[in-house]
Order: structure tokens, then C-alpha cells, then sequence
């Protein structure tokens, strides 16, 4: 049985990824490179992300109007600098619960059962 956690770093976290590069890119005007410095990622993955070659995620992501809402406001922090390092990952835990609670999971994989859900013990 795979871990919540396991599912989210290989299905969910590169759809955010491709998310708050193309919202960084188009909103905030940062090319690649900035992107790759503020997501802590390399610029070919950046890359990999616009050409949807990464992250295939993406689509269930956008159909969640709660998700994208704290993509966006995640985007916002990141793009305008008021982020500070360690803020980055409680704001990648925030949205990872946001993922959790809105069932985001049971869209993208259709075998996962409800159970993968009710792990609580990294919930605050």
C-alpha cells in the first residue's frame, strides 16, 4: 500500500509545480531561471513543466477551485518576495492538506480507496 505522502510527491507535487511556474511566468513575468530559484527546482525542470512533459496532475488540480485559489495566493507570496525560505514549506504543507481534504487524489487515481485519506498524523 503506498503512503499519502508517496502519492502526493509523485502525482500531486509536480502538477503544483507546473501550476506555480506557469502562474509565476504569466503573472509575475519571471522567466525560468527565477522560476527554478524560487521553487528550489532546476531550470530544465521548469522547462519540462511548460511543455507539459511533468506534472500530469495539472488538469484535476485546475478543476478545484480551492486548490487553485492557495496555488495562486502561493504563487502571489513567491512572486512578489515576501517569502521567506522556511515559509515555502509550511506553504507546500498547507496546500498538500488542501489536497487531502478536497480529495483531489481520488480524481487522479481511481484506485486509491477513501482509507489513503484518513491518516492524520501529519495534519495540524
Amino acid at each position: 500500500m503506498k503512503l499519502f505522502c508517496e502519492i502526493m510527491v509523485a502525482d500531486i507535487l509536480p502538477g503544483v509545480r507546473a501550476l506555480l511556474s506557469r502562474e509565476l511566468s504569466s503573472t509575475y513575468n519571471l522567466n525560468q531561471s527565477q522560476i527554478s530559484e524560487k521553487l528550489g527546482v532546476t531550470q530544465p525542470a521548469i522547462s519540462q513543466y511548460k511543455k507539459e512533459l511533468r506534472g500530469q496532475s495539472v488538469k484535476a488540480l485546475e478543476k478545484n477551485k480551492v486548490v487553485m485559489d492557495e496555488i495562486r495566493n502561493f504563487a502571489r507570496k513567491i512572486g512578489s518576495s515576501t517569502t521567506k525560505n522556511g515559509q515555502s514549506y509550511d506553504m507546500f504543507c498547507a496546500l498538500c492538506e488542501k489536497v487531502r481534504k478536497e480529495k483531489v487524489m481520488m480524481a487522479i487515481n481511481k484506485d486509491l480507496t477513501p482509507e489513503i485519506l484518513e491518516c492524520n498524523l501529519y495534519l495540524k
